[in-house]
């Protein structure tokens, strides 16, 4: 009696575990696939995370240089305003040169003009 039950709780298992249907061809190629496919998704996160670390990290580099590039134009100002108050307040006029790019335009239409007069 016991053996009949064990053979039926065996035969019971064995047809529970394989498919009442034959696997097409087809079916195992798109399971394939699909495993596949959830692979390139799981390394592309993966890449993806990695790269969003070092974005992360270089976003984080370049606003510590920004906040040390800041700190260092307000040192200047401070500098230069002290500078300015110890002369007691005198302004220097800035030396300005007379070879700006407008200067050059017109010296340089003057040679070209003066060419075509010779010819």
């Amino acid at each position: 009696m016991k053996s009949l039950r064990l053979f039926v709780v065996i035969l019971g298992c064995t047809l529970l575990a394989t498919p009442a249907f034959p696997v097409s061809k087809e079916i195992v190629q798109l399971q394939t696939q699909v495993q596949a496919l959830q692979d390139q998704m799981t390394q592309m996160r993966q890449s993806f995370d990695e790269r969003m670390g070092v974005m992360k990290n270089l976003v984080e580099q370049s606003t510590d240089n920004v906040n040390k590039v800041a700190g260092a134009v307000n040192e200047l100002n401070q500098t230069i305003q002290k500078s300015h108050q110890d002369e007691g307040g005198a302004c220097r006029p800035v030396v300005r040169s007379n070879t700006g790019p407008a200067r050059q335009r017109g010296r340089a239409k003057g040679a070209h003009g003066e060419s075509d007069a010779a010819a």
